[in-house]
């Protein structure tokens, strides 16, 4: 199922966890696909013009394989709002970040560069945490940075 020009349903259901697991990741929820559909066509899809073709590493999450992931059930994950993706054809992660972030005008909720140094020799090292809210007005414009910290995640604010 198509839900959006160039994104499938499949791409974000798509989970080697979850198929390790044998759990279902499987969007049924119908708010769940507005959600998606609002995601790739108001985030997802200019990014894209921008930079070329995404590779999502995360998508749609059920709960149970969030927990399993060691994420809460609350993440926008669950609720098809967010995703984590590179551009294999951009000059790199922190680029596109920047470009999100400073550059582009979309609506977003979260925008975490997650893993990747500003200064790091490999551009793709890391990669892009992206939420977005179907009613725009609820995007908080969090702009963060993840880093391990003594062996834990830790959220730096940017903004």
């Amino acid at each position: 199922m198509k839900i959006s020009e160039h994104f499938a349903k499949r791409e974000f259901e798509k989970s080697g966890t979850a198929l390790r697991l044998g759990i279902s990741n499987v969007i049924t929820d119908p708010e769940h696909l507005l959600n998606l559909s609002s995601l790739c066509a108001t985030v997802l899809e200019p990014i894209r013009e921008k930079f070329g073709p995404m590779s999502i590493s995360s998508g749609y999450r059920h709960p149970d394989l969030s927990q399993a992931l060691g994420s809460k059930p609350t993440s926008s994950h669950c609720f098809a709002e967010a995703v984590d993706f590179e551009c294999f054809q951009s000059p790199g992660n922190n680029h596109v970040f920047s470009w999100i972030v400073k550059e582009s005008g979309l609506s977003w909720d979260q925008a975490i560069i997650e893993f990747c140094p500003e200064n790091s020799e490999d551009p793709f090292d890391g990669w892009i945490h992206l939420s977005s809210k179907r009613v725009k007005s609820e995007n908080r414009g969090d702009v963060l940075r993840a880093v391990k910290n003594d062996g834990k995640t830790v959220y730096e604010r940017l903004n």
